[in-house]
């Protein structure tokens, strides 16, 4: 907490975190991931020390958020910082919470229900940069959240800066179309840095979203990549594609057939 109120000491501080919402798209892999680790249930409060996989636990994690945003909005609304910078607190409220000189202000303008905090921090980066901010610094170390701000960097002159940046050197349009992907894996085995190394050598995206393309096109295109990513060259059909992984892994088996979720997950095209 005292790190987010040194940098409130030069400038506006956006605060952002997941949500967990019941029945969402990503509550099943959440408590898949939670079995696994074997992570149990504890009551938390400002002062108790973190024991070990406690945040691989849904329950755990809303409890540290929920106490995180209302230590920092209650340090806000008095913090000599707060005088000259806004703290904007994004928690689990869809409305966004503003602390500015002992002032509290409900952001109903940048309103959001989605729970991924990857969605959430381009959307506020794009809106500071429309109320005229000129150099924006993103602290964040996801590929989800660089990808989405290269893409709005095609179409922005912002000064946009991110931690994840020296890590990556992909095509842009290759990049925003990719990463919708990512929110629940449908490719078991096959992940970022799978799709990484595909596009690296030479394999692009350049049809995918474009209003333009006959269908037919894209979707030979969408073939080809997920083809490449479990390791082929090319294919037809999706389901020449699933045929193929599933001789390939076959053949390297000694006894016994390869999972059928080690196959390309994707309904015939």
């Amino acid at each position: 907490m005292e790190y987010i109120f040194r940098k409130l000491e030069d400038s506006d501080v956006n605060v952002i975190f997941d949500r967990y919402f019941e029945y969402s798209t990503k509550s099943a892999t959440r408590t898949s991931r939670a079995v696994q680790q074997a992570s149990r249930r504890h009551k938390l409060t400002p002062s108790t020390p973190l024991p070990a996989q406690t945040t691989a636990l849904t329950e755990n994690k809303q409890q540290i958020i929920r106490t995180i945003c209302e230590q920092l909005q209650e340090k806000g609304k008095t913090h000599n910082t707060t005088a000259k910078h806004s703290l904007l607190v994004t928690g689990p409220s869809s409305v966004p919470v503003k602390m500015f000189k002992g002032i509290v202000i409900e952001r109903k303008d940048l309103e959001l229900t989605h729970e991924e905090a990857d969605v959430i921090i381009p959307k506020q980066v794009v809106h500071a940069a429309t109320q005229g901010s000129t150099c924006i610094k993103v602290i964040n170390d996801d590929t989800d959240v660089f990808i989405l701000l290269v893409h709005y960097y095609q179409k922005m002159f912002t000064d946009l800066h991110s931690s994840a940046a020296c890590r990556y050197r992909l095509s842009a349009p290759s990049c925003s179309r990719s990463y919708r992907c990512d929110t629940v894996a449908f490719m078991f085995g096959i992940g970022k840095a799978k799709a990484v190394k595909v596009f690296s050598s030479g394999c692009q995206l350049l049809k995918i979203g474009n209003p333009d393309m006959a269908m037919n096109d894209v979707l030979q295109e969408a073939i080809q990549f997920v083809a490449r990513c479990y390791g082929h060259a090319s294919s037809e059909s999706m389901s020449s594609a699933r045929y193929e992984v599933w001789l390939s892994k076959t053949s390297k088996r000694k006894t016994g057939a390869p999972k059928l979720k080690s196959l390309p997950n994707i309904g015939s095209i």
